[in-house]
Protein backbone atom coordinates (compact mmCIF):
# COMPACT_ATOMS: atom_id res chain seq x y z
CA UNK A 1 0.00 0.00 0.00
CA UNK A 2 1.34 3.51 -0.85
CA UNK A 3 3.05 5.15 2.11
CA UNK A 4 3.59 2.39 3.91
CA UNK A 5 6.22 0.45 2.58
CA UNK A 6 8.35 -0.93 5.81
CA UNK A 7 11.45 -0.11 3.90
CA UNK A 8 13.46 3.16 3.26
CA UNK A 9 13.41 5.16 -0.19
CA UNK A 10 17.27 3.80 -0.54
CA UNK A 11 16.26 0.51 0.00
CA UNK A 12 13.54 0.18 -2.22
CA UNK A 13 15.82 1.93 -4.79
CA UNK A 14 18.85 -0.28 -4.73
CA UNK A 15 16.45 -3.20 -4.66
CA UNK A 16 15.28 -2.09 -8.49
CA UNK A 17 18.59 -1.48 -9.04
CA UNK A 18 19.53 -4.83 -8.71
CA UNK A 19 16.65 -6.82 -9.96
CA UNK A 20 17.20 -4.47 -12.86
CA UNK A 21 20.99 -5.52 -13.39
CA UNK A 22 19.80 -9.51 -12.97
CA UNK A 23 17.21 -8.68 -15.87
CA UNK A 24 19.83 -7.57 -18.05
CA UNK A 25 22.74 -9.94 -16.85
CA UNK A 26 24.90 -7.41 -15.11
CA UNK A 27 26.91 -7.39 -12.05
CA UNK A 28 25.68 -4.43 -9.61
CA UNK A 29 29.35 -4.04 -8.85
CA UNK A 30 30.18 -3.13 -12.57
CA UNK A 31 27.49 -0.36 -12.65
CA UNK A 32 29.96 3.13 -12.69
CA UNK A 33 27.62 6.02 -13.44
CA UNK A 34 23.96 7.17 -12.21
CA UNK A 35 21.38 9.43 -13.34
CA UNK A 36 18.32 10.85 -11.82
CA UNK A 37 15.60 13.99 -12.66
CA UNK A 38 13.83 16.23 -10.11
CA UNK A 39 16.00 16.20 -7.54
CA UNK A 40 16.47 12.68 -5.99
CA UNK A 41 17.87 12.92 -2.71
CA UNK A 42 19.16 9.19 -3.04
CA UNK A 43 22.62 10.46 -4.19
CA UNK A 44 25.12 8.40 -6.24
CA UNK A 45 27.12 8.02 -3.53
CA UNK A 46 24.73 6.70 -1.90
CA UNK A 47 23.67 3.89 -4.57
CA UNK A 48 27.65 3.25 -5.30
CA UNK A 49 27.99 2.27 -1.37
CA UNK A 50 24.68 0.14 -1.41
CA UNK A 51 25.55 -1.86 -4.46
CA UNK A 52 29.25 -1.99 -3.65
CA UNK A 53 30.65 -0.32 -7.07
CA UNK A 54 33.97 -0.93 -7.87
CA UNK A 55 34.57 2.87 -9.32
CA UNK A 56 31.66 5.40 -9.62
CA UNK A 57 33.03 7.56 -13.04
CA UNK A 58 29.76 9.30 -13.91
CA UNK A 59 26.57 11.19 -12.32
CA UNK A 60 24.04 13.55 -13.41
CA UNK A 61 21.14 15.51 -12.29
CA UNK A 62 18.24 16.69 -15.05
CA UNK A 63 17.21 19.52 -13.69
CA UNK A 64 13.00 19.17 -14.37
CA UNK A 65 10.29 17.20 -13.42
CA UNK A 66 8.18 16.62 -16.71
CA UNK A 67 9.83 15.14 -19.13
CA UNK A 68 12.68 14.44 -17.10
CA UNK A 69 13.13 10.84 -18.32
CA UNK A 70 14.18 11.02 -21.73
CA UNK A 71 16.72 13.64 -20.49
CA UNK A 72 17.98 11.91 -17.79
CA UNK A 73 18.26 9.17 -20.61
CA UNK A 74 20.18 10.99 -22.75
CA UNK A 75 22.45 12.34 -20.27
CA UNK A 76 23.14 8.90 -19.57
CA UNK A 77 23.75 8.16 -23.15
CA UNK A 78 26.16 11.25 -23.56
CA UNK A 79 28.24 9.66 -20.79
CA UNK A 80 28.89 6.15 -22.10
CA UNK A 81 29.33 8.17 -25.77
CA UNK A 82 32.23 10.37 -23.91
CA UNK A 83 33.50 7.32 -22.12
CA UNK A 84 33.47 8.94 -18.72
CA UNK A 85 31.54 5.51 -18.25
CA UNK A 86 30.57 2.16 -18.76
CA UNK A 87 27.07 1.08 -17.36
CA UNK A 88 24.60 3.64 -16.07
CA UNK A 89 21.89 3.38 -14.52
CA UNK A 90 19.11 5.58 -14.66
CA UNK A 91 16.56 6.06 -11.74
CA UNK A 92 14.04 7.52 -10.04
CA UNK A 93 12.98 7.23 -6.22
CA UNK A 94 10.12 8.26 -4.59
CA UNK A 95 8.50 7.23 -1.26
CA UNK A 96 5.39 8.49 -0.19
CA UNK A 97 5.75 9.48 3.92
CA UNK A 98 9.59 8.61 4.31
CA UNK A 99 9.78 10.69 6.94
CA UNK A 100 13.03 11.55 8.95
CA UNK A 101 15.99 8.84 9.78
CA UNK A 102 14.57 6.86 12.17
CA UNK A 103 16.55 5.80 15.78
CA UNK A 104 16.12 2.35 16.30
CA UNK A 105 15.08 2.99 20.34
CA UNK A 106 12.72 6.07 19.82
CA UNK A 107 11.20 4.63 16.91
CA UNK A 108 10.35 1.19 18.48
CA UNK A 109 7.95 3.05 21.43
CA UNK A 110 6.20 4.79 19.04
CA UNK A 111 8.04 8.15 18.42
CA UNK A 112 9.39 9.74 15.27
CA UNK A 113 12.61 11.29 15.61
CA UNK A 114 14.03 14.36 14.28
CA UNK A 115 17.72 14.55 14.41
CA UNK A 116 19.77 17.41 14.18
CA UNK A 117 23.75 17.12 14.64
CA UNK A 118 25.56 19.24 15.96
CA UNK A 119 23.28 21.45 16.36
CA UNK A 120 24.88 24.25 18.18
CA UNK A 121 28.42 25.46 15.84
CA UNK A 122 29.51 27.23 19.69
CA UNK A 123 29.02 23.92 21.71
CA UNK A 124 30.75 21.49 19.95
CA UNK A 125 30.64 19.26 22.57
CA UNK A 126 27.10 18.73 21.81
CA UNK A 127 27.25 16.24 19.31
CA UNK A 128 23.19 16.28 18.65
CA UNK A 129 19.54 17.50 19.28
CA UNK A 130 16.40 15.10 18.89
CA UNK A 131 13.17 16.20 18.99
CA UNK A 132 10.78 13.39 19.14
CA UNK A 133 7.62 14.80 16.57
CA UNK A 134 5.21 12.55 17.32
CA UNK A 135 3.79 8.55 16.00
CA UNK A 136 6.01 7.89 13.04
CA UNK A 137 4.81 8.00 9.61
CA UNK A 138 4.84 4.35 7.50
CA UNK A 139 7.96 3.73 6.21
CA UNK A 140 11.62 4.00 8.02
CA UNK A 141 14.89 3.50 7.47
CA UNK A 142 15.69 0.93 10.30
CA UNK A 143 14.33 -2.70 10.43
CA UNK A 144 11.61 -2.94 13.35
CA UNK A 145 13.28 -5.76 14.85
CA UNK A 146 16.75 -3.98 15.41
CA UNK A 147 15.50 -2.88 19.32
CA UNK A 148 15.02 -6.28 20.28
CA UNK A 149 19.49 -7.29 19.37
CA UNK A 150 20.63 -3.61 21.07
CA UNK A 151 20.85 -5.89 24.22
CA UNK A 152 22.75 -9.03 22.31
CA UNK A 153 25.46 -6.44 20.01
CA UNK A 154 28.93 -7.14 21.68
CA UNK A 155 32.19 -6.88 19.99
CA UNK A 156 33.98 -9.94 19.54
CA UNK A 157 37.80 -10.20 19.78
CA UNK A 158 37.62 -13.54 19.02
CA UNK A 159 38.50 -16.32 16.35
CA UNK A 160 35.95 -16.86 13.76
CA UNK A 161 34.92 -19.66 11.89
CA UNK A 162 36.45 -19.78 7.90
CA UNK A 163 32.14 -20.04 6.93
CA UNK A 164 31.90 -17.00 4.64
CA UNK A 165 28.93 -14.62 4.76
CA UNK A 166 26.05 -14.76 2.61
CA UNK A 167 26.24 -12.52 -0.14
CA UNK A 168 22.47 -10.84 0.87
CA UNK A 169 23.59 -10.66 4.29
CA UNK A 170 26.40 -8.38 3.15
CA UNK A 171 24.45 -6.75 0.53
CA UNK A 172 22.03 -5.59 3.83
CA UNK A 173 25.04 -4.49 5.25
CA UNK A 174 26.07 -2.15 2.80
CA UNK A 175 22.49 -0.80 2.93
CA UNK A 176 22.51 0.30 6.35
CA UNK A 177 25.81 2.11 6.00
CA UNK A 178 24.18 3.84 2.83
CA UNK A 179 21.25 5.05 4.44
CA UNK A 180 23.25 6.89 7.15
CA UNK A 181 25.71 8.52 4.42
CA UNK A 182 28.56 6.37 4.44
CA UNK A 183 29.56 3.85 2.57
CA UNK A 184 30.86 -0.05 3.48
CA UNK A 185 33.40 -1.26 0.96
CA UNK A 186 34.27 -5.12 0.89
CA UNK A 187 37.95 -5.58 -0.32
CA UNK A 188 38.29 -8.88 -2.02
CA UNK A 189 41.81 -10.84 -0.48
CA UNK A 190 44.70 -8.59 -1.95
CA UNK A 191 43.22 -5.31 -0.86
CA UNK A 192 42.03 -7.26 2.43
CA UNK A 193 45.65 -7.99 2.63
CA UNK A 194 47.04 -4.72 2.40
CA UNK A 195 44.98 -3.26 5.17
CA UNK A 196 45.88 -6.08 7.97
CA UNK A 197 49.42 -5.24 6.77
CA UNK A 198 48.67 -1.47 7.49
CA UNK A 199 46.63 -2.44 10.97
CA UNK A 200 49.64 -4.57 12.23
CA UNK A 201 52.06 -1.85 11.30
CA UNK A 202 50.03 0.85 13.40
CA UNK A 203 49.55 -1.86 15.90
CA UNK A 204 53.11 -2.45 16.43
CA UNK A 205 53.62 1.55 16.82
CA UNK A 206 50.87 1.63 19.31
CA UNK A 207 52.43 -0.92 21.71
CA UNK A 208 55.93 0.68 21.48
CA UNK A 209 54.42 4.37 22.36
CA UNK A 210 54.36 4.31 26.23
CA UNK A 211 51.92 6.74 26.02
CA UNK A 212 49.23 5.15 24.31
CA UNK A 213 49.80 1.38 25.84
CA UNK A 214 49.39 3.49 29.22
CA UNK A 215 46.39 4.73 27.88
CA UNK A 216 45.08 1.56 26.65
CA UNK A 217 45.86 -0.08 30.16
CA UNK A 218 43.69 2.40 31.61
CA UNK A 219 40.77 1.13 29.80
CA UNK A 220 41.13 -2.14 31.14
CA UNK A 221 38.59 -2.40 34.31
CA UNK A 222 36.64 -4.97 35.66
CA UNK A 223 34.27 -3.12 38.26
CA UNK A 224 33.84 0.32 36.74
CA UNK A 225 30.76 2.02 34.03
CA UNK A 226 33.31 2.91 31.83
CA UNK A 227 36.24 0.36 30.26
CA UNK A 228 36.06 -3.03 29.32
CA UNK A 229 36.94 -6.34 31.90
CA UNK A 230 39.53 -8.96 30.78
CA UNK A 231 37.62 -11.25 30.24
CA UNK A 232 36.54 -8.95 26.94
CA UNK A 233 39.71 -8.29 25.40
CA UNK A 234 39.90 -11.69 23.92
CA UNK A 235 43.41 -13.52 22.42
CA UNK A 236 46.04 -12.41 20.02
CA UNK A 237 46.59 -14.21 16.80
CA UNK A 238 48.91 -17.24 16.78
CA UNK A 239 49.57 -16.52 13.22
CA UNK A 240 49.94 -12.72 13.83
CA UNK A 241 47.61 -11.89 10.30
CA UNK A 242 44.64 -10.71 12.25
CA UNK A 243 45.83 -7.71 14.27
CA UNK A 244 43.63 -7.24 17.25
CA UNK A 245 43.80 -4.25 19.63
CA UNK A 246 46.47 -5.18 22.43
CA UNK A 247 44.92 -3.61 25.19
CA UNK A 248 47.23 -5.14 27.22
CA UNK A 249 50.16 -3.03 25.84
CA UNK A 250 52.70 -6.03 25.68
CA UNK A 251 52.39 -6.88 29.59
CA UNK A 252 52.28 -10.84 29.44
CA UNK A 253 50.27 -11.20 32.56
CA UNK A 254 47.30 -9.39 30.70
CA UNK A 255 47.58 -11.60 27.63
CA UNK A 256 45.32 -14.77 27.12
CA UNK A 257 46.68 -17.47 25.09
CA UNK A 258 46.93 -17.10 21.32
CA UNK A 259 44.71 -18.46 19.56
CA UNK A 260 44.58 -19.37 15.78
CA UNK A 261 42.17 -16.86 13.75
CA UNK A 262 39.99 -16.88 10.52
CA UNK A 263 42.62 -17.48 7.54
CA UNK A 264 40.18 -15.85 4.72
CA UNK A 265 39.27 -12.64 7.18
CA UNK A 266 36.36 -10.54 5.63
CA UNK A 267 37.02 -6.67 6.55
CA UNK A 268 34.19 -3.60 6.14
CA UNK A 269 35.85 -0.40 5.19
CA UNK A 270 33.69 2.61 6.57
CA UNK A 271 34.52 5.68 4.44
CA UNK A 272 32.50 8.54 4.65
CA UNK A 273 32.84 11.58 1.65
CA UNK A 274 33.83 14.50 3.81
CA UNK A 275 36.03 14.13 6.76
CA UNK A 276 34.06 16.79 9.26
CA UNK A 277 32.92 16.32 12.53
CA UNK A 278 29.74 15.98 10.96
CA UNK A 279 30.76 13.14 9.25
CA UNK A 280 32.14 11.49 12.12
CA UNK A 281 29.26 12.01 13.31
CA UNK A 282 27.26 10.16 10.39
CA UNK A 283 30.05 7.32 10.11
CA UNK A 284 28.88 6.17 13.86
CA UNK A 285 25.40 5.95 12.77
CA UNK A 286 26.15 4.01 9.87
CA UNK A 287 28.69 1.62 12.30
CA UNK A 288 26.26 0.93 14.85
CA UNK A 289 23.36 0.37 12.13
CA UNK A 290 26.08 -2.11 10.11
CA UNK A 291 26.07 -4.15 13.99
CA UNK A 292 22.89 -4.04 14.66
CA UNK A 293 22.30 -5.62 11.14
CA UNK A 294 25.12 -7.89 11.31
CA UNK A 295 23.81 -9.13 14.91
CA UNK A 296 20.24 -10.07 13.62
CA UNK A 297 21.93 -12.32 11.04
CA UNK A 298 24.38 -13.87 14.00
CA UNK A 299 27.40 -12.55 12.21
CA UNK A 300 29.91 -11.03 14.92
CA UNK A 301 31.78 -8.29 14.74
CA UNK A 302 35.47 -6.28 16.05
CA UNK A 303 36.57 -3.34 14.80
CA UNK A 304 40.20 -2.42 13.27
CA UNK A 305 40.97 1.37 14.40
CA UNK A 306 44.58 0.97 14.80
CA UNK A 307 45.56 2.66 11.67
CA UNK A 308 43.09 5.56 11.86
CA UNK A 309 44.70 6.57 14.45
CA UNK A 310 48.27 7.43 12.42
CA UNK A 311 47.64 10.45 9.92
CA UNK A 312 50.49 8.28 7.26
CA UNK A 313 48.43 5.08 7.56
CA UNK A 314 44.82 5.96 7.69
CA UNK A 315 45.95 8.16 4.32
CA UNK A 316 47.37 4.61 3.09
CA UNK A 317 44.15 2.87 4.28
CA UNK A 318 42.45 4.28 0.79
CA UNK A 319 41.44 2.33 -1.93
CA UNK A 320 42.29 5.52 -4.86
CA UNK A 321 39.53 3.11 -7.21
CA UNK A 322 36.66 4.14 -5.23
CA UNK A 323 36.98 7.72 -5.25
CA UNK A 324 37.98 10.66 -3.25
CA UNK A 325 36.79 9.36 0.32
CA UNK A 326 37.49 9.12 4.20
CA UNK A 327 38.60 5.63 6.19
CA UNK A 328 36.80 6.14 9.86
CA UNK A 329 37.19 2.23 10.72
CA UNK A 330 37.83 -1.06 9.26
CA UNK A 331 35.54 -3.97 10.69
CA UNK A 332 36.60 -7.46 10.68
CA UNK A 333 32.91 -9.72 10.10
CA UNK A 334 32.50 -13.42 10.72
CA UNK A 335 30.60 -15.68 12.61
CA UNK A 336 32.17 -17.09 15.90
CA UNK A 337 31.92 -16.65 20.05
CA UNK A 338 29.38 -13.76 21.30
CA UNK A 339 31.20 -11.01 22.69
CA UNK A 340 31.82 -10.57 26.51
CA UNK A 341 28.97 -8.01 27.88
CA UNK A 342 30.98 -4.82 28.43
CA UNK A 343 30.07 -1.81 31.27
CA UNK A 344 27.26 0.90 29.90
CA UNK A 345 26.59 4.22 30.92
CA UNK A 346 23.79 5.37 32.64
CA UNK A 347 21.19 7.20 30.10
CA UNK A 348 20.96 10.43 32.92
CA UNK A 349 25.31 10.64 31.73
CA UNK A 350 24.68 10.69 27.94
CA UNK A 351 21.46 12.61 27.57
CA UNK A 352 20.15 15.94 28.66
CA UNK A 353 17.10 17.27 28.60
CA UNK A 354 12.88 16.01 29.03
CA UNK A 355 11.70 12.22 28.02
CA UNK A 356 8.51 12.09 27.30
CA UNK A 357 6.18 10.40 30.28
Amino acid sequence: KRGTSPDSELKLCLRAIVAACEDAGIDPRDVDGFVSYGLDKNDPPKLAGGLGTRELRFSAMNWTHGGGIPGAVGLAAAGIVAGQADTVVVYRAIAESTGQRLRVAVAHFGWEPVVRLLPHPADPCVLAAVRLAGPPRGGHEHRPDLYDVIWRRHTSRFPFTEARIPPEVLTELREAAAVEGATLHLPGPEETDRLLHLTAEAERRNSTDPERTAEARAWIRESSRVGMPRAALGPQDARGYVPVRDFGGLHPEEHQPTAVFERYPTIGVLTTPYDRPADWLRAGQALEHVLLIATTHNVRASLLHQAVEWTDLRRALRDTHHGPSHVQVLVRLGYGPEGAATPRQPVAEVLTGDLPG
